[in-house]
């Protein structure tokens, strides 16, 4: 009687068991073999980074933007700043820059980040120009391997939208060290 209770007991145990090992078994079988094609003709995939501001410039931030590697991109300052001596340090800045930044002001600020993004979309997007798109808040500050290896990410087929931790500016200019992914 004893042995029939271990037996009914420990079957369930044990089909599980072969269960998750078929499991593994199956998957290692059908793994999707990883085409490296991809991570080369990352070199020619273009992105539109848009830094959207409003009187929160941050010149370290925008400077880790343009050292991005392995990767085309424009960086497009969306600046619907206010403040005159703002809007001066952003022009100064981007006249140092002027190969890989374009700054876009709007006449009006209507829907805040939001419409600062569609005003970029809607009248300076060219799609068949940037097939990916990175919005970056003014205080971030991103290593040089953010964007390819978002970019890989994206293109495993496993991910369309990724929101990741960064470094961010904090009033005095000093970085807040926070995990990527």
């Amino acid at each position: 009687m004893l042995t029939y209770g271990v037996i009914l007991l420990a079957s369930p145990l044990f089909l599980y068991s072969f269960w998750q090992i078929i499991g593994i078994f199956i998957s290692t079988l059908t793994k999707k073999n990883v085409n490296n094609d991809h991570y080369r003709s990352l070199e020619r995939t273009k992105v539109a980074i848009l830094y959207p501001t409003c009187d929160d410039f941050s010149a370290s931030a925008c400077e880790s933007l343009l050292l991005q590697t392995n990767v085309e991109f424009h960086l497009y300052i969306l600046d619907d700043s206010r403040l005159t001596n703002i809007k001066n340090e952003i022009d100064i800045w981007a006249k140092l820059n002027l190969q890989k930044v374009t700054i876009i002001r709007r006449p009006d600020r209507n829907n805040f980040k939001g419409g600062n993004i569609n005003n970029w979309l809607f009248n300076h997007c060219n799609s068949s120009c940037y097939l990916y798109i990175l919005v970056v808040d003014a205080d971030e500050i991103l290593p040089s391997n953010f964007t390819v290896n978002l970019l890989n990410r994206i293109q495993s087929g496993n991910w369309s939208f990724v929101q990741a931790g960064h470094n961010r500016v904090v009033p005095d200019d000093k970085s807040m060290n926070l995990s990527y992914f």
